[in-house]
């Protein structure tokens, strides 16, 4: 408690006053406290230097929606095609006066590769645009991949506790106030679940004579496998069948008979395969996943 002679001056804290203090306005109670409690109270004795009594005064504090949604962004990391719940750990806002309900994400620009979907029966979901940290909470809300060989997505968004339109978001060790929208970042995990297919498969339709000996650069256009799932330096070739009358080389290994090469070989000069015979030759080739432990 505090004792001011004018309701404007904030006062000196006093332990005593009295019935006529309190009839000229001159006693006055300040909130002090950061915590966010909606009581206090405080104990007296009153005399009148004979007798006494005992009571407790009680206040009740209005709340003032003062502070900030704390917000923690982390991302997540989805399999493709794979729906996943969003959970705390992975997107949270945290606001000292505001009930989880009440604090709100806006998605400003949603998922390229997927989408954001909410329930509120635990079984069907719908796309959204908005969700509560109480939804998160509850475990109402997920990413969906839409199975297409994306390795990132991500999604923006703002919080609000439906008073402030500022949040709090920590950068370099700091806490920043901002209303900017948040990237909330989606690392897609791959499956490999696409076939090779060949494209182009020519043949070497001619030999030139290098040093003596008939040779040609076998590149991707002459031979071509795509997998949506598998870069080229992992598509391997394995050669089931060589040829009779010459052998394929790699062009930095020569005078060696190859037994497999990749894709991404066949698609560098430098790396390319070599055909050397004295005849035109022909082969069998079977592509097929690389496989590494």
């Amino acid at each position: 408690m505090r004792y001011s002679p004018s309701r404007q001056s904030e006062g000196v804290q006093i332990s005593s006053f009295t019935q006529a203090d309190l009839a000229s306005r001159n006693v006055q109670y300040i909130h002090s406290s950061e915590s966010e409690k909606h009581s206090d109270a405080f104990s007296f004795t009153l005399s009148d230097g004979v007798n006494e009594v005992t009571q407790t005064f009680h206040i009740t504090l209005r709340p003032v929606d003062d502070s900030l949604p704390i917000v923690q962004n982390l991302g997540m990391r989805v399999q493709e095609g794979v729906r996943k719940t969003i959970t705390e750990f992975e997107l949270q806002a945290v606001d000292a006066d505001t009930e989880a309900a009440s604090v709100t994400f806006t998605i400003l620009q949603p998922p390229r590769h997927g989408s954001i979907e909410r329930t509120t029966d635990g079984q069907h979901f719908q796309h959204t645009s908005t969700f509560t940290m109480d939804d998160v909470y509850q475990n109402r809300v997920r990413y969906s991949h839409d199975g297409s060989n994306s390795l990132r997505d991500r999604f923006t968004f703002t919080v609000s506790d439906g008073t402030n339109a500022f949040f709090i978001i920590e950068e370099g060790g700091k806490e920043i106030m901002t209303a900017a929208p948040q990237q909330f970042r989606v690392d897609i995990l791959p499956v490999d679940n696409g076939t090779p297919r060949i494209v182009t498969n020519l043949g070497l339709q001619w030999l030139e004579r290098v040093d003596g000996k008939a040779t040609n650069l076998i590149t991707k256009k002459e031979l071509l496998t795509l997998d949506p799932d598998t870069e080229d330096l992992q598509l391997v070739y394995e050669i089931t069948t060589g040829p009779k009358h010459g052998r394929v080389e790699n062009k930095l290994q020569p005078g060696r008979a190859a037994g497999t090469f990749t894709q991404g070989g066949a698609s560098w000069e430098m790396g390319g395969i070599y055909s050397k015979a004295s005849l035109p030759a022909s082969l069998n080739l079977q592509p097929q996943l690389a496989s590494y432990s």
